[in-house]
Formats: structure tokens, sequence, C-alpha cells
């Protein structure tokens, strides 16, 4: 499960930057190659407000997947302190 969560923590972050990339530089080379791929899907053209979306989906695939790590995290470690340890008298 944490294998699975921290690919889509990679894969939010990287949105996350992306759509930095369209808000910031909507003139830019990466923002023009998506922005014909856009014209063909039907999309919007309009960097700004595309980068914006982008930014929020990546945002909140990174901030779930990180939760579902520290939750992870925080399971083992309190399953390895619970666990019952012999006393020999």
């Amino acid at each position: 499960m944490i294998y699975v969560a921290v690919v889509f923590l990679v894969l939010g972050l990287t949105m996350h930057v992306r759509g930095w990339i369209y808000s910031i530089q909507p003139d830019g080379k990466i923002a023009q190659k998506r922005k014909t791929k856009n014209l063909r899907l039907g999309l919007t053209t309009d960097m700004k407000t595309f980068g914006r979306k982008i930014r929020r989906i990546g945002f909140v695939m990174a901030l779930v997947s990180g939760g579902l790590i520290a939750w992870q995290l925080s399971e083992s470690g309190q399953s390895s302190r619970s666990a019952p340890t012999s006393t020999a008298d």
C-alpha cells in the first residue's frame, strides 16, 4: 500500500510543478505543446486556467498520498510498540 501511495505522491508533485509551469509561462515551449493537444481534445486553451486546475489536482493527489503514507507509517510504528514483550521471572 505504501508503494502505491509513494507513486501517487510523485505523480501529484509532478502535476503540481507542471501546473506552475503552465501558469507562470503560458507562452512557453511546454505550454504551447499542451495548448495544441488541448485543442485536439476540446479542452481549454487558456494556459493560466489550465495550469491552475492541474496544480490543484496535483496538490490534492500529493496531500492525500502523503496522508496515506503518514497513516501507514504511524500504524506500523504503533503495532511494533504495542507488541507484547515477554518478561522472564
